[in-house]
Order: C-alpha cells, then sequence, then structure tokens
C-alpha cells in the first residue's frame, strides 16, 4: 500500500475534504490502474495466442509444402511407371528423358530401374545387357555364405549428383530394400523405405527411396521405377516455400530433414507411401518481443495494435485453411486424371475430363484443351467444360488473335490476357518434345485466381503423357498385329480372322475359301542372292496379293515364305480363279536380280462342320500336291469336317 501524508494548516473539516478528494482520486488511479494491469495481462496472452497461431499457420504452410513436393514426384513416379508399363523398358539413351518427368521436381534427385533375376539368367542377363551384377560388399550390404536365387539389380539411373551413373548394384543383400521391393510387388503399392544411406557414387548421402512395381499387360512383373529424394535436396524445396523457417521432418523418430532439438507443439503430418512423417516448423525470432512490464507503459495504444495483429493472424489462418483446402481439392483432381493416364485411358476421355476438372477447380467460365495445327496456324477443340454445358462460340479458330492460346502457339510459354470483361490463361502440353496445344481457362473481369498457370500447368503435363501413352499402345498393338517385313497381317491375327469368319459363315450358311501360297525354290534366291534380296522377294509378292485382295478378305504372311488368303463369300470356282490371278501376275513381275518368281497355291472351300485347323490343314495338303506336281500351279480341295 502507498502511504499518503496530508499536511494542513487548517480546521478539521478542511481537512476532511481534502482526506475525501485524495480517497476519490485513490479510487480512480485504483481503477484506471487495474485497467491498465488487466490490458496488459490481456495483450501479453493475445501475443502469446498470436505466436501459437502464427506458429500453426507457418507449421500448415510447411505440410503444405512437403505434401506438394512428395504428391508431385508419387504422380510423376506413378506416371513414369505407366510409360514403361506401356512401351516396355527404355534404353539407356531414353532414360535420362524419362527419368526428367520425375526428377524435374525439386525434391527429387534421381529415378532410376531395378529388375529382377534369377542366378540361373544371371549370366545371359549380364551378356545381354552388358551390366555386371556386383556382388563385392557395399556399405550397408549384408553378404550370406549361401547363393542366392534373386538378384534386384539396377539397371538404369539418373541422378542430378552423380553424372555418372552405377549400374548392376544387386540391392537383394540388403534385407529392408529387398523386402520392401517384395512387399510392393506383391501388394501392388507405392512404397517407401525409412530414412537409408545411398549407395553407388551418392554413397554417405541420406534421404528416402519410393518403389512403384510395373507390371506387363498380362500381369507379370517388369520390375521396380524408383524414386530418391535426399535430406539437402527436400530441405532446399520446402524453405523455398518457406522463407526463414527451420524445418525439422522425422519418419517415426528418424530425422528425415533436420538434427538436434526438436521444437515444441504437435507436428503436422504428412502421409509419403505408405509412411507417416511428423513435420515441425519453426520461424526464428516469432517470439513474444515485448515484456509485461513494457506492455504496462503503453497498455492502451498496444491493445490497438493487439487487435490489429489479432485480426491480421486470424485472416492469415484462414487464408492458410483455404490454401490447404484448395491445395486438397487441386491433389484429389490430379490424382484422378493420373489415374486416368495410368489406366492407358483414350485421350479424349483425358481431355474432356481435365477441362471439367480444371473449370471446377479454378471456378473459371470456362475451360477447353485444344490441339495445334502449325501448318494453317489454326486450332481445333478437342475437349471443352462449361459450368451449363452450353456450346462454347467455336470448335476451331485462328491462332493469329490475341487470345491466351495463341500467345502460347507463337512463344512455347504459358500466357494470360486480359480482354476488359473476360480474363483468359493457357499452358502449353508438350509431347516428344514438341508443342502439341494448349490447355486454357477463360474468367470474368478480376475473377482469375492467383498462380493459375503453375496450377494448369500440372494438367498439361498429364495431357501430355496421355496422349504419349495412347501413341506408344497404338504402336505397339500395331507392332504385335503386322509382319514386320512385309506390312500385311500376321499369323496370329491370321488365326484369330479365320476363326471368327468361319463361324459368321457356319451361322449364316454362307460359303468361305482359303488360299494358301509358298514361293517356288525360295531358297535358291537366298543361297544365290542373299537373304536382303530374298526379302524383297517376299515384300513383292505380298504387294501382289494385297493388289488382288478385296477389302473384306484377310491377308497374311503365316510362315517364311508361306502366305494365306482367306476369301469370305466366295466359292471354289471364284477362289481357284482368284488364286490363278495371283500366280499369273506375279509370273509377269521382274527383279533386276532375281527375274521372275513363281508360286504355287493351294485353295480349299469349307465345309459345314469345318473348323479353322480342318480348313488350314486341308490347304496345307492343297499346296503340298501343287508342289510335288510341278510348281507353279494352283490345286483345289474340299475341306474336311474334323
Amino acid at each position: 500500500m502507498l502511504a499518503f501524508k496530508i499536511n494542513l494548516r487548517g480546521g478539521a473539516a478542511e481537512e476532511e475534504a481534502m482526506r475525501r478528494v485524495v480517497a476519490r482520486w485513490w479510487l480512480v488511479g485504483t481503477v484506471l490502474l487495474t485497467g491498465v494491469l488487466l490490458l496488459a495481462h490481456s495483450f501479453y496472452a493475445n501475443e502469446v495466442n498470436r505466436h501459437a497461431q502464427q506458429q500453426r499457420a507457418t507449421q500448415q504452410q510447411a505440410v503444405i509444402a512437403v505434401r506438394d513436393d512428395v504428391d508431385d514426384v508419387l504422380v510423376r513416379e506413378r506416371s513414369l511407371a505407366g510409360v514403361i508399363q506401356a512401351v516396355g523398358r527404355p534404353t539407356p539413351q531414353q532414360w535420362p528423358a524419362l527419368a526428367n518427368i520425375v526428377t524435374s521436381e525439386p525434391a527429387a534427385t534421381g529415378a532410376g530401374f531395378i529388375v529382377q533375376v534369377s542366378e540361373h539368367d544371371r549370366r545371359a542377363f549380364e551378356r545381354a545387357t552388358s551390366i555386371r551384377v556386383l556382388e563385392s560388399p557395399r556399405p550397408g550390404l549384408v553378404r550370406t555364405a549361401a547363393p542366392r536365387r534373386l538378384h534386384l539389380v539396377a539397371v538404369d539411373s539418373w541422378s542430378k549428383t552423380a553424372r555418372r551413373p552405377t549400374l548392376g548394384i544387386d540391392l537383394a543383400d540388403n534385407a529392408l530394400r529387398r523386402d520392401l521391393m517384395l512387399e510392393a510387388a506383391r501388394t501392388h503399392r507405392q512404397l517407401a523405405t525409412p530414412p537409408v544411406q545411398f549407395l553407388g557414387r551418392s554413397a554417405g548421402r541420406h534421404g528416402v527411396i519410393v518403389y512403384v512395381p510395373v507390371f506387363g499387360r498380362a500381369g507379370g512383373l517388369i520390375g521396380w521405377v524408383t524414386v530418391t529424394y535426399q535430406d539437402e535436396q527436400l530441405t532446399r524445396a520446402v524453405k523455398s516455400q518457406v522463407p526463414g523457417a527451420r524445418v525439422t521432418i522425422l519418419d517415426g523418430a528418424t530425422p528425415v530433414v533436420g538434427r538436434g532439438k526438436l521444437p515444441a507443439g504437435q507436428p503436422g503430418s504428412v502421409l509419403v507411401a505408405g509412411r507417416r512423417w511428423a513435420v515441425y516448423a519453426v520461424v526464428p525470432g516469432s517470439g513474444i518481443g515485448a515484456t509485461p512490464w513494457l506492455v504496462l507503459g503503453f497498455g492502451l495504444a498496444l491493445t490497438i495494435a493487439v487487435s490489429l495483429i489479432l485480426r491480421q493472424a486470424g485472416t492469415r489462418e484462414r487464408y492458410a485453411a483455404r490454401m490447404i483446402a484448395q491445395r486438397d481439392a487441386e491433389d484429389a483432381a490430379v490424382s484422378r486424371i493420373a489415374t486416368l493416364v495410368a489406366q492407358s485411358a483414350a485421350p479424349d476421355a483425358v481431355f474432356g475430363s481435365v477441362a471439367e476438372e480444371v473449370g471446377t477447380l479454378l471456378r473459371a467460365r470456362a475451360a477447353a484443351v485444344a490441339r495445334f495445327d502449325p501448318a494453317d496456324a489454326r486450332a481445333t477443340i478437342v475437349g471443352r467444360w462449361t459450368p451449363d454445358g452450353e456450346t462454347l462460340a467455336a470448335d476451331a479458330f485462328a491462332l493469329d488473335g490475341n487470345s491466351a492460346a495463341a500467345e502460347v502457339f507463337r512463344s512455347g510459354r504459358p500466357a494470360r490476357v486480359d480482354l476488359g470483361n473476360t480474363q483468359a490463361v493457357a499452358v502449353p502440353i508438350i509431347v516428344a518434345g514438341e508443342l502439341w496445344g494448349a490447355l486454357g481457362s477463360s474468367f470474368d473481369a478480376k475473377r482469375m485466381p492467383a498462380g493459375a498457370e503453375h496450377r494448369l500447368e500440372r494438367f498439361g503435363h498429364l495431357i501430355g503423357l496421355a496422349i504419349s501413352n495412347a501413341a506408344a499402345w497404338e504402336r505397339l498393338d500395331r507392332q504385335a498385329s503386322t509382319d514386320a517385313l512385309t506390312g500385311i497381317a500376321n499369323r496370329r491375327v491370321f488365326d484369330d480372322r479365320l476363326r471368327a469368319e468361319l463361324g459368321r459363315a457356319e451361322r449364316h450358311q454362307r460359303e468361305i475359301s482359303l488360299a494358301l501360297f509358298d514361293l517356288d525354290h525360295f531358297k535358291r534366291i537366298n543361297d544365290a542372292h542373299g537373304h536382303l534380296t530374298g526379302d524383297r522377294a517376299l515384300v513383292q509378292f505380298a504387294r501382289v496379293l494385297t493388289a488382288h485382295a478385296r477389302r473384306d478378305d484377310v491377308v497374311a504372311r503365316v510362315g517364311g515364305e508361306e502366305f494365306a488368303w482367306l476369301m469370305p463369300e466366295t466359292d471354289q470356282d471364284g477362289a481357284f480363279s482368284a488364286a490363278e490371278r495371283v500366280r499369273t501376275a506375279l509370273e509377269l513381275e521382274r527383279d533386276e536380280e532375281f527375274g521372275a518368281i513363281t508360286v504355287s497355291a493351294g485353295v480349299v472351300i469349307a465345309n459345314h462342320g469345318s473348323t479353322a485347323e480342318s480348313l488350314f490343314h486341308a490347304a496345307d495338303r492343297a499346296l503340298y500336291e501343287a508342289k510335288e506336281s510341278g510348281r507353279n500351279t494352283t490345286v483345289v480341295r474340299v475341306a474336311t469336317v474334323a
């Protein structure tokens, strides 16, 4: 208590009046002091709360940054696995370009491909690939005395940190990685290791490896695509998005990023390929700057400042929450499109789905995928979306105007334009290193979201992968159904068509004939002039045969110099005449090296109840008779019932 001594030279009345005045001011002072103390306490509590909110917002941003970097790489790794599943294991010259699909993300350090080789096939594998399986002890490997039955060998590798990759490392000795790869293949899942020490030229560095199994069209295991995260690369990628933050990431109790004492508070959580990471983030120097005694002197002014700070902190937290929700929606959309791409969906289906996902995600007025025609400087819309399903202005448009797509066509880079009451943004779609088209969205004035170009680019990459996958499937299907030398159908396709056409003829009670041809004395051509000349003779006959076939006929190469001609709705006389026309036409052909060649033919007409096997066998017998009769002739038979 404060003591006041009042010394008055007057009567008791004056002294009493003065005491009442002092008591009144004492009460006022006590109330004012109590109010300032309460303000100081309130400010201090609010400052503590603001600091906690700031830390939560920083941690949320760090979680977003880590999830962005990791998810982008994981989606790209699944897309790379889909490409390898479609086209088979790439060559070492193709691998760096394919690996760049994954390693273009800052967090990813390298990508590789691992195959499974049995001990029995090891020597054949080393001769075929020129990759020696490395069996010498290496850091982190535990050798066993008994010979292994299985090798897990790195056959492709590309890294940002190692110019020359180390190939042939046998990971079967490493129990952790071996069991993880086998588990990923068994469960068809993408799985990550805990933090490990790298091997090869990256030895001594630490990080995380993610394995995704790749299966062929028949369901058999082709191998594993791997992507590596080095701790310093992941740190650099995260801190570029959360400037000044001290970030620590733990996998269980093992550090992935950062060392030392953990920050206080609950960490954020990120799921990475079957493992859960705890993310801590602290901005140094963001603690409580003023002490209560300093606040006491500026209580009233700082109360106003606290209100503003709390409002700003609340706004920042709401913004971070909106960003998380937006990122979750965007990740879900990217995942849906990536699933379509990995399932080798038709490009048209991917175009429409991407336009709808982008339009909905960005709340656009319209979204579209356009394909460029460089020769005519025009673009054709191949996928579109509008909120109410209305038709866009045109299916095709010129690329000489000031639209966002025209800017992309001219520059090959993302572009945005402001047309007064409309804004638009577009990004390029790259296929096989060439500008294929553009993905774009339009908005009402001042409604375009920030960073729209970056968000569109993720979908543009997936469209490019879908188009590349479709081209690869088409190329594989063509290679699997045609004879590589002559360009006509191969034996597999012919057998399928023979059964189908024979069944159709049986159901509709129609005639069907089969002719088999064999080049006469073909071995003499090969022996006298070489196999290249022999190949030219085969191509010449295939051309003559194709020229005489009808559109619904089936022409195929079914053996070395043996060809088949299936003629639906053709009777015995018609088939014989057709075969004779081919035989005669071939006699008229001349080659500067081997001159004229002749052909023998066996023709059969199907009987009721004939099977594909019995029909082919009958034609083969007729062909044999033609050969025995002196060649350069046609023999006709009726197929027997099997």
